[in-house]
């Protein structure tokens, strides 16, 4: 059965008082998967042992400055993998509370039907339930999604399809390599959610969806009256991609050695339309976490597209605020894998966007600028070998006029070459010549994958020739020049902790504590007092590409932190301001 169909009836019956027809509800329980223990816990009687799923340690140690490292110093990965699990229909709004529909209540009137809460039989046989540990060395460590895979097998049509979400852009290409076709994700009704002891709410996230826009919301059961009938709530899940490192916020944060108790409950969302595809079919999990990776280094995306005719739009990334970029490259460090990150806009900018790269990714590279409220690509910029010979006629024209001879890189370097200088910003300048394309024309996805002109690094005199290319379009005489790698290291940091929170100034005040920012490569910058509850330091020397970490109170005995909302990243000469917040958390306003 469909719970969606099910709950959607129960609510109008509350409402409406009408009686509605449901199929009958098969609701056998198949034994899911067998577990590998984290911890000898209450939970112990929950859980039988198999090999086919586990865990890399008993507690993941995550380190705050130099990398991942596992116990004491033994370097393994932080893996959280399930394989071939069955879950059964279920319906919960954050995983925290799960519920089921109750055997022998199922009848031809909806408005008759109940449910019951998931109790300790459940776990790990209609939904899985696992928990683990997390432990900082030191200081504030912000622990992030690494990587995740979510597998599975469902029925489609009568046919058994093989699917895999795993955040990453869906591309076909021809025998040539020529991309020809986007695949949309199908909607995947598993829902993970990751239950901390701290006091904020349950994270749940959507597998299926590369952008928060693109979550499939559902109105699940919330909580059962004593009777069984359901209040229902639209359910809060986000996707993973807000949780990536160097572009997301921290999905967990670790104060010193405190360690942190965590569970991750996995199930299948009854609410779902298409539940029942996945109803009976294996089902595997793989999740990676990280918190600092040493071999990363920031790209930059800058929106400085010219209209492809006269009266068009300029900066089409953000022009109309319809759509985001998407970077993907081919994941050396993986097998090859394609990896998909979705680019953070540059705080106060409309035209930049960054995201961490593998330092070695120099070749296979796009940038994707995808629509925010549907899952199609609009535009693309590549650098690959051949990239070239993908050029229509239009565009190829325009990187004659822009790049000269050189044409587009297929290397990220200054010569487009593999021994070439490594550049970090790239410059979007023009469309791929095919303007706006017809929804019906057969070769829509194809030339909407086309190469658009774009460039790495700084162009010097050659870029003169866009100004002349600017006029012939009917656009402005003077174009605008592309924005080259952030160079300015110099930084204001200033923070207004006001009245919500005493006890951080009154350990400034009363007992003896200096206020310090602290960047992730160790740098601390005493912070300045301006007023009573207003400090500043307006002249802090930062590395290019740290980030800025958390405020610090040392005292001659102790240390504590103010930790980020999220960690800011160091590109540029900037003013950053910040507020203490209400749950002893710091963000950014300014």
């Amino acid at each position: 059965m469909k719970l969606k169909n099910a709950v959607e009836k129960i609510t109008d019956t509350f409402h409406s008082r009408k009686s509605f027809n449901l199929k009958k509800i098969s609701t056998s329980y198949i034994s899911i998967f067998l577990i590998l223990l984290l911890l000898l816990s209450t939970t112990l009687a929950w859980f039988t042992i198999n090999d086919t799923a586990y865990v890399d340690s008993d507690t993941f140690t995550m380190e705050s400055v130099s990398g991942l490292r596992v116990n004491d110093g033994e370097d393994l990965k932080n893996e959280i993998k399930i394989e071939n699990m069955i879950l059964s229909e279920a319906s919960s709004v954050d995983g925290r509370n799960m519920f089921f529909p109750t055997t022998g209540t199922f009848t031809s009137n909806t408005s008759e039907m109940t449910f019951r809460e998931g109790n300790a039989g459940d776990k790990n046989v209609n939904y899985c339930y696992k928990d683990f540990v997390l432990k900082g060395d030191s200081g504030v460590t912000y622990v992030y999604i690494k990587s995740y895979s979510v597998t599975v097998d469902r029925v489609e049509n009568g046919e058994t399809v093989h699917e895999v979400f795993d955040g990453s852009t869906k591309i076909t290409y021809d025998s040539n390599g020529v991309p020809i076709a986007q695949e949309e994700h199908a909607e995947c009704p598993v829902r993970m959610s990751f239950i901390d002891d701290s006091a904020y709410e349950p994270t749940v996230l959507d597998p299926s969806a590369l952008l928060n826009s693109y979550v499939n919301k559902y109105n699940a059961i919330d909580s059962i009256d004593a009777n069984g009938k359901a209040t229902t709530k639209e359910s809060n899940a986000e996707s993973f991609s807000d949780y990536y490192f160097g572009t997301g916020k921290p999905i967990f944060t670790l104060v010193g050695q405190k360690a942190l108790n965590v569970a991750m409950v996995v199930w299948l969302e009854g609410t779902s339309d298409a539940c029942d595809q996945y109803v009976g079919q294996n089902i595997s999990v793989d999740i990676e976490l990280e918190s600092n990776w040493t071999d990363m280094e920031y790209v930059y995306f800058v929106d400085d597209t010219l209209p492809d005719s006269d009266g068009g739009d300029t900066h089409w990334v953000n022009g109309s605020n319809d759509s985001y970029v998407v970077m993907t490259y081919k994941d050396i460090n993986s097998e090859g894998a394609m990896k998909s990150v979705v680019m953070k806009q540059s705080f106060g900018s409309t035209t930049e966007w960054y995201a961490p790269i593998p330092h070695n990714v120099i070749t296979g590279i796009s940038f994707y600028r995808y629509n925010k409220n549907k899952e199609v690509i609009f535009n693309a910029w590549h650098t690959f070998e051949g990239v070239d010979n993908q050029l229509s006629s239009t565009a190829s024209g325009w990187a004659t006029q822009i790049l000269g001879a050189n044409k587009l890189q297929e290397y990220r370097t200054n010569d487009g070459t593999a021994s070439g200088t490594i550049e970090h910003t790239y410059t979007a300048r023009r469309g791929n010549g095919y303007g706006k394309v017809a929804e019906n024309d057969p070769e829509l996805q194809k030339k909407r994958l086309s190469p658009c002109i774009g460039y790495w690094g700084t162009l010097g005199s050659t870029e003169t020739t866009v100004a002349t290319q600017a006029t012939t379009i009917g656009g402005s005489t003077s174009a605008t020049q592309a924005t080259t790698s952030p160079s300015g290291q110099t930084v204001t940091i200033q923070i207004s902790l006001g009245t919500i929170k005493p006890w951080v100034q009154s350990n400034i005040t009363n007992d003896g504590y200096e206020l310090y920012a602290e960047f992730n490569d160790g740098n601390l910058v005493k912070m300045n007092k301006v007023s009573a509850d207003y400090y500043q330091n307006t002249s802090v020397t930062a590395t290019l590409n740290s980030s800025f970490k958390c405020f610090t109170l040392k005292s001659a005995s102790d240390t504590k932190y103010l930790v980020l909302d999220s960690p800011q990243l160091i590109s540029r000469q900037e003013n950053m301001s910040f507020e203490m917040q209400n749950d002893d958390t710091v963000k950014r306003t300014g």
